[in-house]
């Protein structure tokens, strides 16, 4: 869990209640802000990251006097749609970056500013150990190969729509999608 000078920090209820029940709680920070810039919406109001086994969070409070009414922006960063995070640490305060697999929005990368140098680090070290575990072991997608008499009951034309679309999300490949066009294009 983070820390923060005065010991460990305790898990706010209203966070508990965002995770799901089978869903376990990796890491969990509070922050701040600098030391040296007083921030005083940051110091009553802190934004939050919560790293469970599925997700990062980024809870960011809305102003001082938004935040005290409770409104406040909830980010999910899911890993499986995460490509990579990335670091950039000052001397007290650090960024992370966050590289999503799907296109950027705006050209932008999501990022979470001023955090504490240390706690940063817990977050990249925590993230980064996740990703790699889901890169050297991808979910890979059961391909589902109807039978003969749900082939007959759909005309090739329909099954050939249906093979791109597997083809397009990723589940078959281009060769077994040109091998199987043309044993529809033979039924037409």
């Amino acid at each position: 869990m983070g820390k923060e000078e005065e010991g460990e920090e305790e898990i706010p209820k209203e966070v508990k209640e965002l995770v799901a029940p089978n869903e376990r709680i990796l890491y969990f920070s509070k922050q701040k802000g600098s030391k040296f810039k007083p921030d005083l919406k940051k110091r009553i109001f802190p934004d939050m990251i919560i790293l469970t086994d599925r997700r990062m969070l980024h809870i960011h409070p809305r102003g001082l006097i938004r935040g005290a009414i409770g409104m406040r922006d909830y980010t999910d960063y899911p890993y499986e749609d995460m490509r990579n995070i990335e670091l950039k640490r000052g001397t007290f305060r650090a960024t992370l970056k966050i590289t999503p697999k799907s296109k950027l929005e705006g050209g932008k990368m999501p990022e979470i500013k001023d955090i504490n140098k240390h706690e940063a680090e817990d977050v990249f070290g925590i993230v980064r150990e996740i990703l790699m575990k889901k890169e050297a072991h991808p979910r890979v997608a059961p391909v589902i190969v109807p039978s003969q008499s749900a082939e007959k009951s759909i005309s090739p034309l329909e099954q050939l729509e249906k093979l791109a679309k597997l083809k397009e999300s990723g589940i078959i490949t281009n060769e077994e999608f040109e091998e199987k066009k043309k044993d529809l294009l033979k039924k037409i």
